[in-house]
């Protein structure tokens, strides 16, 4: 087999690896958005937990309706529950990210004319 001639006739360095990339203002938000995106994991995690249990006990009330009334009652007040469950952490979970990479994005813009 015949040995590359590449490596010979590359400069020293040409192949260094790079460390960020070029012409992408974006590139410098990369790691302002890890740490926010591991959070956000970790709290949508939680969330859903909560909201089984809470939905696991709305199923024991609903065995538990004696009436049609009172089975409507427990539906309504179920599903404003969980409206107002995820509407909440959805808000929250957008402030928390927008206060994590807003600092970042105005110091990439500064540096790149924005």
């Amino acid at each position: 087999m015949a040995r590359s001639t590449i490596a010979a006739t590359t400069p020293a360095g040409a192949l260094a690896p790079r460390t960020e990339i070029p012409c992408s203002p974006f590139a410098a938000l990369f790691p302002a958005w890890l740490q926010p995106a591991a959070q956000c994991q970790r709290e949508w995690l939680q969330f859903a937990m909560r909201r089984w249990r809470k939905d696991m006990d709305t199923l024991v009330q609903l065995a538990c309706c004696g009436s049609a009334a009172e089975l409507v009652c427990v539906q309504y007040e179920a599903a404003a529950d969980a409206a107002a469950d995820y509407l909440g952490d959805l808000h929250r979970q957008l402030a928390n990210l927008e206060q994590a990479v807003r600092p970042r994005a105005y110091s990439v813009a500064a540096v790149h004319g924005g």
